[in-house]
């Protein structure tokens, strides 16, 4: 039998899932994005944790009147969110999947959570 290591990693994935398959396809999207995951990595990991990681920004629709609130509203969610206090956060809290904020281009002067700012806000649509 060949060592696993000289394997490709979609035979690797074959023999560790067929034991687990009834049906080629059976387990669905789990065994989609498994696979995806493990041929990313070129690898099968035993355990593989999630994390969410949301991206927050301002997109300038309330310049055109196309929403009726301003840029603060995103500060404030994006801190609540921080603080574990939005929908997703409280989500990820209760399935104990870790989470963090990225702040991509909220209209502040300081960055909120991880600051990857690109700009504060797009201004205008």
């Amino acid at each position: 039998m060949k060592d696993k290591s000289v394997l490709p990693i979609e035979e690797q994935l074959n023999r560790f899932l067929q034991p687990k398959c009834l049906i080629p396809g059976g387990l669905g999207l789990w065994e989609e994005y498994f696979r995806k995951i493990c041929t990313a990595w070129g690898e099968i990991s035993g355990e593989i944790r999630p994390q969410h990681i949301i991206f927050s920004a301002d997109n300038g629709c309330n310049m055109e009147g196309y929403v009726g609130y301003n840029y603060e509203v995103t500060q404030k969610q994006s801190r609540n969110m921080l603080l574990g206090r939005s929908s997703a956060t409280q989500f990820c809290n209760f399935n104990n999947i870790p989470y963090e904020v990225v702040d991509v281009g909220i209209a502040s002067d300081d960055g909120i959570g991880v600051d990857c700012k690109v700009a504060k806000g797009t201004k205008n649509i």
